[in-house]
């Protein structure tokens, strides 16, 4: 299961503001998944083009998680306990990120293929922000 509150399929638009995500639970993006995993075949090709503006303001996202998975790898390419984004573009202002975990391990955010403007954003744990073949 992706996105513990959203899930966003494909294209999408997506704008929420001075909203509290906690305690949500998936496999990736703990409260919030857009295109995050199964935008790629087993090739690596495209399956359905991922696009679309993702604005989040005011936002607070506390103890959300993605799942423990038995191959630990999974982390690196999954992952994002608050939030999982995969070929869109993402604007983030005066969110604050704390305690969100992937596999157990610290993890806030998770951008592949992303592009993203940050504004005034908290996060907690040293390793909360993970960008992943982020060329565009």
């Amino acid at each position: 299961r992706e996105g513990g509150a959203i899930y966003i399929e494909a294209a999408a638009a997506l704008r929420i503001t001075g909203s509290t995500f906690s305690e949500n639970i998936a496999d990736f993006g703990g409260a919030i998944a857009a295109c995050a995993g199964k935008n790629r075949d087993h090739r690596g090709g495209d399956i359905h083009p991922c696009t679309g503006l993702y604005e989040l303001t005011n936002i607070v996202g506390v103890r959300n998680h993605a799942r423990d998975q038995k191959d630990k790898k999974w982390i690196y390419m999954g992952g994002g306990g608050f939030m999982k984004v995969s070929g869109s573009d993402l604007v983030l202002r005066d969110v604050d990120l704390r305690g969100n975990t992937a596999a157990g391990i610290s993890s806030s955010i998770n951008l592949r293929y992303t592009k993203a403007e940050l504004h005034n954003v908290e996060i907690d744990e040293p390793s909360g922000l993970r960008l992943y073949e982020a060329g565009r």
